[in-house]
């Protein structure tokens, strides 16, 4: 399939789900790396997502951060969060 022939072409598909505090969120995989995206600030054209990317790590991380490094925003950490829980297929 071609976008010259079809006029578009589907990059992936985000399904829509809802943290345990309640906000929406969008997740989904696009070619090997998870996809989240989280509501934005309106702009002059309306609603908008802030999406974020991250390679699907092979095997769990764990200890403790460096020292120097510098602290993640709320949503970075929430997205962080998100990215490094299991997905929930059931």
């Amino acid at each position: 399939m071609t976008i010259a022939t079809h006029g578009k072409l589907k990059l992936m598909t985000l399904t829509q789900r809802t943290s345990s505090k309640g906000n929406v969120y969008m997740m989904g995989i696009l070619n090997g790396l998870s996809v989240i995206a989280f509501p934005g600030e309106p702009n002059e054209w309306g609603d908008t997502w802030d999406i974020y990317i991250q390679e699907r790590p092979q095997k769990p991380q764990g200890g403790a951060q460096g020292h120097g490094q510098q602290r993640p925003s709320p949503r970075s950490q929430a997205a962080a969060d998100l990215f490094n829980r299991p997905l929930d297929r059931g």
